[in-house]
């Protein structure tokens, strides 16, 4: 069976990046299809400009507030958006979970050669045994 280069490509992309930010969507697909300026938008919206520029740049959440704002802009739902908040959400959640199991893999590594190193240290040396006095007169 043969697959398509672009959707593997595509695959990739999303394991690396992860799913699309909601404002960079409304940022790529959405505003240029709407005759408005941001300052209109952002009034729509119900929220301040500084507000909007924040959602744009993926610095800023799908609030339920501005989820109802854009499925009234965009005729979608206010689920709709809230939905593609929580996967972005879900994947960076992933993404800190496995940099965290990764931490701790180290930290478990490095402490149980510490561990070891403090058992040898800590091990009582054994005496040397002594020479017998047969084999000691002969020197």
């Amino acid at each position: 069976m043969h697959t398509c280069r672009f959707k593997q490509q595509e695959k990739e992309e999303l394991a690396l990046l992860g799913p699309r930010h909601p404002g960079e969507i409304v940022g790529e697909d959405v505003l240029p299809h709407l005759d408005m300026k941001k300052k209109e938008i952002a009034r729509e919206l119900g929220i301040s400009r500084s507000a909007l520029s924040q959602f744009l740049g993926s610095r800023a959440r799908v609030t339920p507030k501005l989820a109802a704002g854009l499925a009234a802009l965009t005729g979608t739902t206010a689920l709709y958006w809230l939905i593609l908040q929580a996967h972005r959400d879900a994947w960076l959640l992933e993404q800190v979970e496995a940099e965290y199991g990764a931490r701790r893999k180290r930290r478990s590594r490095t402490q149980k050669k510490a561990v070891a190193q403090q058992a040898r240290a800590s091990k009582p040396r054994k005496a040397s045994k002594p020479i017998p006095a047969l084999v000691a007169a002969s020197f």
